[in-house]
This record gives C-alpha cells, sequence and structure tokens, in this order.
C-alpha cells in the first residue's frame, strides 16, 4: 500500500483516506473543495464599536469634559487596534471532500503549505484509483 501523506491524524494512501480515525475509501470521493473559515464575529463588532466611539467622541467633544474626550478616544483607538489585530490573524483553511453524497470535514489549519501538500497527495491517489479502474475495466489487472 502507497502512502502520499501522513501528518497530524491524516494519512491517504492510495485506498484509504484516514482522518482522525475515521476512513473514507478513495474510490468513494467526489470533489474536494477549500474553504476560508469566515472573519472571527470579535473583529467584525471591534471595528464597529470603534466607529461608533470615535463618532461619539467627535460628536460629543464640545458638550463634553476634556478627560472623558480624552477617554473615549483611547477608548476607541484601543477597540480599533484590538480589531485590526483579530483581523490580521490568519484564517483558517478547510477543506471538504464529498463521500457518498455528503460533505466531509477533511482538514482544517491556518497552514497553506501543509493543506497543499495534503490536497496534492489526494489528487495523486484520486488519479491512481482512476488508473487502476481503468485497467481493470479493460481487463488488464489480473484477477
Amino acid at each position: 500500500m502507497v502512502t502520499f501523506y501522513n501528518h497530524r491524524g491524516i494519512r491517504v494512501t492510495g485506498d484509504w483516506i484516514n482522518v482522525d480515525g475515521r476512513r473514507y475509501p478513495i474510490g468513494e470521493l467526489e470533489d474536494l473543495r477549500i474553504t476560508r473559515a469566515p472573519v472571527h464575529r470579535a473583529a467584525s463588532w471591534g471595528v464597529v464599536g470603534s466607529g461608533a466611539l470615535l463618532a461619539m467622541t467627535i460628536a460629543m467633544g464640545p458638550a463634553l469634559p476634556g478627560q472623558v474626550v480624552v477617554t473615549l478616544g483611547i477608548a476607541a483607538l484601543v477597540a480599533g487596534a484590538a480589531a485590526l489585530l483579530a483581523r490580521l490573524r490568519p484564517r483558517e483553511l478547510r477543506l471538504w471532500g464529498l463521500f457518498t453524497g455528503e460533505w466531509q470535514l477533511l482538514a482544517a489549519t491556518t497552514d497553506d503549505i501543509e493543506l497543499g501538500k495534503l490536497t496534492r497527495a489526494l489528487r495523486r491517489a484520486l488519479e491512481r484509483d482512476a488508473r487502476f479502474q481503468r485497467m481493470n475495466r479493460r481487463g488488464l489487472l489480473p484477477a
């Protein structure tokens, strides 16, 4: 049995893909898709909150004491910086496969190089499986 990939609980062989103890036959894999996880909700709310605090600081600045204006301005900057840091964090990449009509999550990582290695290994296994199926249909494989 040929092993194309074996890393962090995922193993791709010529016949199977094993993901954290679950085993899927390569011959039943119909489609591979890579998606990105959505932006973290805290980052979105941080941008909204930062904008609201900044607008409130500008609009109410003349009517409020100086210390309150400075405090609101600093709070707006801190919320904006936190949102920016959350937004800069790499989003998770997810590899999905269609097995027997049902989508299965095969891998989730922020490392695009490892995900590339895994998808390449799956493609090689799929190509090998397709070649063997063609050879078998033509009667070229021994019984």
